[in-house]
């Protein structure tokens, strides 16, 4: 075992109980004799490790705190399907804290808990009664650890970003009361420009306040996901003070702000162009699209130097044009909330003009490689030429190779449009996905969700990106969105058992409501009985239902006004539909506050055209 953050090493770990924990740890155990030492100091402020343990065994560390207050103990498990269960105990052995999952999505395990300096600690981590072992690794975070930021403490100590179009701040701590910073742009604040803070909001809730120059409050964002976001539409130019902050004090080891006071880049070629029949590539054309941007990987993607040759995408199959109809479809509807246009493209690849080709098929790639792309554009779109690779999958029916394809498809453009892997968990979120799950899980509908994730850390302890990632988000700020007339806000309710309601919120609605391909239904309490369509009236709108729902009733009023929800944070109702600007899940469920203590009763999907709703 290898310990980050300091020069250890461990032999095989013992003491290992023959035992394990149904969610909640014993609340006195006998001290473990044999427990892993993990040495903290007062500069050691994260230690890692990776370790895996057998179903029905524990796995227990020792520290001795080096200093009073909260640590946060975690145990991720990005390679394996290990559901652990964490506890931590004072040298008595009497339990201190304990978590088993984070949400109701992430079987990971993860606790702040105040300790006191000189006491020594332990923690014990097992998988879930009945269920398998695997691998994972743990984390000590210990307090005070702040950012480079510091002291930035009050309005009068903000940092100055200076003047801003565009820029995330990474790396960056809640470890006291709140952290300010202070920015200027010109002009007016258009429909893109905002200000936001993405978080794990399991690790500690976070909301944000924005402020004039002369000190006022002006706007304020105190939701309940991983997203706080202010819009500066309509406000005018100048300086301004943003306040990031923990919830009732709540603390926070890794936030990123960013500040977009730029209108959308009008000269990114807004196209997506798939080739599915076959090219040949020369090593002069992959020199040339490469320019600086790229160059480093030509020899990862062609090793022999003689270029790549891309066979017909699923040559020979009889079904083939119906796949490739129904993949264009599915990515058509993921990129449409950024204004992209999915094209089917038979000529030479788009040069010069920041756009992204993918070569689709069969191809002599080097390396291994089978799906790919050039490089991660961290800054956008940016190349003058951007391509990827996706090859051969067949799922044994047009729907679920259609469904596996198009993710891949998405994924390797979401590199170009600046986009990298994250652990996203059974989410069906497309830059994580595949690195998340087993291969019997691929055939999903997957997209770019308004949710924040942790960057993926593969079995080597190799960061995949610089940070937390929300893939929508980012997408608006690289890429943009479509014009407000083509914009459809859609908000989805599930509040009603049996009834699933869908209220679309622009001039042009349009709504496809389909049944899954395996012949499932959406599943909501005993079953779904009902959808309601509510939309704004105009003559264009649409709502479409595309095959046999079996009996699902579908209902629709033309003349609906959204809802707006209440501001109190503690008691928001659970069956209101709301606008908004962030995807959130709640539940009337007690528990840590958190949106994802228990199952969700409602799901509100983020501002974007929204079409294929899964039923």
């Amino acid at each position: 075992m290898t310990v980050r953050g300091q020069n250890l090493s461990f032999e095989a770990l013992e003491d290992r109980t023959v035992m394990s924990w149904a969610g909640v740890p014993p609340s006195f155990i006998t001290p473990p004799i044999n427990a892993v030492n993990v040495a903290l100091t007062n500069s050691s402020t994260v230690v890692s490790g990776a370790a895996a343990i057998s179903s029905n065994e524990i796995d227990f560390f020792s520290f001795i705190a080096p200093t009073s207050g909260g640590y946060r103990i975690e145990a991720a498990t990005p390679l394996s399907n290990l559901d652990p269960v964490l506890g931590v105990f004072s040298a008595g052995g009497q339990r201190l804290a304990y978590n088993d999952d984070l949400t109701n999505t992430n079987t990971d395990s993860g606790l702040m808990v105040n300790l006191t300096a000189g006491n020594r600690y332990c923690f014990g981590i097992t998988n879930y009664t009945g269920t398998p072992g695997g691998s994972y690794r743990w984390q000590v975070t210990t307090p005070g650890r702040d950012d480079a930021f510091e002291e930035n403490d009050s309005l009068s100590q903000a940092y100055n970003l200076g003047a801003v179009t565009t820029r995330t701040v990474n790396g960056l701590i809640m470890a006291d009361a709140a952290d300010w910073f202070r920015f200027s742009f010109t002009g007016t604040g258009d429909a893109n420009a905002f200000v936001s803070i993405a978080f794990e909001h399991s690790k500690g809730d976070m909301d944000l306040r924005l402020y004039d120059n002369a000190g006022n409050m002006v706007r304020v964002s105190d939701g309940i996901t991983n997203v706080e976001r202010i819009s500066l539409e309509g406000m005018a130019g100048g300086t301004y003070f943003v306040q990031a902050y923990g919830y009732r004090g709540a603390t926070n080891p890794s936030y990123s702000l960013t500040v977009s006071a730029s209108a959308v880049r009008s000269a990114l070629n807004k196209t997506l162009y798939l080739k599915f029949d076959g090219a040949t590539i020369s090593r002069a054309d992959l020199v040339r699209w490469a320019g600086s941007d790229w160059a480093a990987n030509i020899s990862n993607l062609d090793a022999d130097g003689n270029g790549i040759n891309v066979a017909r995408f699923l040559d020979g199959r009889a079904d083939r044009e119906q796949i490739i109809s129904r993949m264009i479809q599915l990515v058509q509807q993921d990129l449409s909330p950024f204004g992209i246009t999915v094209r089917r493209h038979t000529g030479a690849v788009i040069e010069n003009q920041r756009a992204t080709t993918i070569f689709l098929g069969r191809s002599t790639l080097s390396n291994g490689n089978v799906h790919v792309a050039c490089d991660v554009d961290l800054d956008g779109n940016d190349n003058k030429t951007d391509i990827a690779f996706v090859g051969d999958e067949y799922w044994g029916s047009v729907e679920s190779t259609a469904l596996a394809m198009a993710d891949v498809v998405l994924h390797e453009a979401g590199h170009t449009y600046g986009l990298w892997h994250v652990s996203s968990g059974s989410a069906t979120e497309s830059m994580g996905l595949r690195y998340n799950n087993p291969e019997s899980a691929w055939v999903q509908n997957t997209g770019f969700l308004d949710r924040t994730f942790i960057e993926f850390t593969d079995q080597n302890g190799f960061r995949h990106g610089p940070g937390p990632q929300n893939s929508f988000q980012s997408m608006r700020r690289n890429v943009g969105a479509p014009t407000a007339a083509s914009t459809t806000i859609v908000t989805v309710d599930t509040s009603s058992e049996g009834v699933l309601a869908v209220t679309a919120g622009s001039l042009a609605d349009r709504i496809d409501i389909q049944r899954l391909a395996n012949g499932r239904f959406y599943d909501l309490g005993n079953g779904l009985d009902e959808i309601r369509v509510y939309t704004r009236g105009d003559a264009r709108d649409q709502v479409n239902v595309l095959n046999d729902l079996g009996g699902v009733t579908v209902n629709t009023d033309r003349s609906v006004t959204m809802e707006t929800r209440q501001d109190d944070k503690l008691d928001e109702p659970a069956a209101w539909i709301f606008s908004g600007m962030q995807a959130r899940q709640s539940t009337d469920t007690p528990g840590c506050g958190c949106a994802f203590c228990s199952a969700p009763v409602r799901q509100e999907m983020s501002p974007s055209f929204f079409t294929g709703i899964d039923l």
